[in-house]
């Protein structure tokens, strides 16, 4: 479920392993067989891990490239890859 920037940190805190599930959703539903169903939610949760984790985790990073990628913002895409 999508989350405000407050739950996400404190889910970040109890369960580490959040930012990395949802890397790989937020890669999942871009990647898949119909990208544009997937896209909204994949872009929050790519969002809330970057949030979450002061946009420092690398994983968080490249899910939200890949979103933006997705999306047709490649200008964007290559810096938030670049700085992962």
């Amino acid at each position: 479920p999508v989350m405000d920037g407050m739950s996400a940190t404190r889910t970040l805190k109890r369960d580490p392993g959040w930012v990395r599930a949802a890397g790989q959703a937020a890669f999942a539903a871009v990647s898949g067989p119909r990208p544009e169903v997937g896209r909204l939610d994949a872009r929050a949760r790519a969002r809330q891990a970057c949030e979450a984790t002061g946009y420092e985790n690398p994983q968080a990073l490249a899910a939200l490239a890949a979103v933006r990628a997705a999306d047709g913002d490649f200008p964007e895409a290559v810096r938030l890859a670049e700085k992962g």
